[in-house]
């Protein structure tokens, strides 16, 4: 008897595991392959990192963009926040990294981290890491604005005359704020 229900069982597990593997919604949803080791924006060593992403097959990269480093070191009189343009504002490096992710095929996960002094709370203690106290939500989401305006797909892009910079669809405020070398308290 379980001699002659093997070839039948046999051959329904194998139409059933074909059906799932050919199936169209299965095809509709490959898994994508994302990549991030920590690695600042632009520069050669983000090239490089962008391409072993790329060399190992990833659709996805993900770029922080510290906005410490990006913002002006002292909000000055003047300064509009939500302008992407503003003269204060130094996106070279995340403009070069989103353009080589772009150029290599991989889509960009921005990930925002890192406030600047004027946008932290008060009294940060001395063992909370710079950039991550209390920071500002106000001024975080004029941040964003501006991040978000000059990513938008529309925005001149000042280092090809003619052309836009990238759009990025996927955004990341703060790499694990359950931690307090992330964000405190």
């Amino acid at each position: 008897m379980l001699r002659s229900l093997r070839l039948p069982l046999l051959s329904l597990l194998l139409l059933t595991g074909l059906g799932a593997v050919s199936s169209p919604a299965a095809a509709a949803r490959p898994l994508t392959l994302g990549f991030f080791d920590g690695f600042s924006p632009g520069g050669e060593a983000g090239a490089v990192r962008l391409g072993e992403a790329q060399a190992l097959g990833s659709g996805v990269a993900r770029v922080l963009v510290f906005w410490s480093q990006v913002a002006p070191p002292v909000q000055a009189t003047g300064f509009r926040a939500t302008d992407p343009g503003a003269p204060q504002y130094n996106w070279t490096a995340t403009d070069a990294a989103v353009r080589d992710a772009e150029a290599r095929g991989l889509r960009v996960i921005l990930s925002i981290t890192s406030a600047p002094r004027w946008a932290e709370g008060p009294r940060r203690p001395p063992g909370a890491a710079a950039g991550t106290w209390r920071p500002s939500a106000e001024a975080l989401g004029d941040f964003a604005t501006a991040a978000a305006r000059r990513y938008s797909g529309r925005y001149p892009d000042p280092g090809r005359a003619g052309a836009t910079l990238p759009s990025v669809r996927y955004w990341q405020v703060w790499n694990e704020p359950n931690l307090s070398d992330h964000l405190s308290p």
